[in-house]
């Protein structure tokens, strides 16, 4: 049939409105075929740049945590150092109201032996 058409006499519209047609069909399938790798490109650009953002998101929280906790680690050092201090210092006073006490309670002690001979000794005299 194909054949029979190619041999048929064609007028010079229809021959124009042919290649017109096919000329038509033609750039529309360039169009298409650059088209699509475009498209296939910048979905590409656009997934990578998302997943970009996402790690750097993603470094920027790790990074957020790790900085939290290394101040609370170092927060907790510094309460603990502190209180350390403070039971030194405590147990420093108690040592000294301790050793004040014994003094002041030797010092009387030696009062009352003294008094205590001088007693005895008015008392032989």
């Amino acid at each position: 049939k194909q054949w029979y058409q190619r041999r048929v006499p064609i007028t010079p519209g229809q021959l124009q409105e042919e290649m017109k047609a096919r000329d038509e069909s033609e750039k529309q399938a360039k169009y298409e075929s650059e088209k699509k790798p475009k498209d296939e490109s910048d979905k590409q650009a656009q997934l990578e740049a998302k997943k970009k953002a996402q790690d750097e998101s993603d470094k920027q929280a790790r990074l957020e945590a790790e900085k939290k906790a290394q101040a609370e680690s170092d927060k907790q050092a510094q309460l603990e150092a502190e209180k350390k201090a403070q039971d030194e210092s405590d147990k420093q006073a108690q040592l000294e109201a301790k050793k004040k006490a014994q003094d002041e309670s030797d010092k009387q002690a030696q009062l009352e032996a003294k008094k205590k001979a001088q007693d005895e000794s008015d008392k032989q005299a």
